[in-house]
């Protein structure tokens, strides 16, 4: 999964306004962890640090994809074989 710095500060910003609403909501507060970039966390009393993985790399691989369609060029056309989203 390739994308630029640009790239990742645009989906930060749309991760943040998605996940504040989320989490509002009883509904989707599993789904989002609320982070964007890994955390460690220092357990108390043990010396070994557990990561935990931040929503990064989950909402950039989902953003990918939406921009994909987003900025589909052919998006009125119909038959071409390439096109995945006609059955």
């Amino acid at each position: 999964m390739k994308y630029t710095n640009e790239d990742e500060l645009e989906a930060k910003g749309e991760y943040l306004q998605m996940v504040n609403t989320f989490l509002t909501s009883s509904e989707f507060q599993t789904e989002w962890r609320g982070h964007w970039e890994d955390e460690e966390e220092v357990i108390f009393g043990q010396k070994n640090k557990k990561i935990i993985k931040g929503d990064k790399a989950k909402y950039m691989k989902y953003w990918l994809e939406t921009q994909k369609i987003i900025n589909d060029k052919n998006w009125n056309t119909i038959g071409n074989e390439e096109d995945e989203y006609i059955y």
